[in-house]
């Protein structure tokens, strides 16, 4: 039976195949994440949840997903670290700038007052 799931990491969707009501172990064809997914139980209970590993195939994705039309958006928020590091790094650029043309007027004027 095929399952749609949404990877945990990148949130796209792809397809598996498995029985109903088993604990599966895949890696996502995208990004290769690792996860554990559970799948609904069809049918009769058979009361033991077996672990089994999903195996995923790259065209079989693309072909299953081709019919989904409805993607997640994923908003992508810079982390503040990384903001702040090149709002840094830009602040000192400007820094060492100003202090050149400065530097650079400072000279020019000197000698031309002489």
């Amino acid at each position: 039976m095929q399952f749609q799931i949404a990877c945990k990491h990148c949130h796209r969707p792809f397809v598996i195949q498995s029985e109903g009501g088993n604990t599966l172990r895949c890696n996502c064809p995208y990004c290769g994440e690792s996860m554990t997914v559970a799948t609904p139980q069809m049918g009769a209970p058979d009361g033991s949840r077996a672990e089994t590993t999903a195996t995923v195939s790259h065209v079989q994705v693309e072909r299953d997903n081709m019919n989904v039309q409805a993607r997640p958006t994923v908003e992508r928020k810079p982390s503040k670290g990384g903001l702040g590091k090149k709002v840094t790094i830009i602040f000192v650029s400007f820094l060492l700038f100003v202090i050149l043309m400065s530097s650079l007027l400072y000279i020019i004027f000197s000698a031309m007052s002489n």
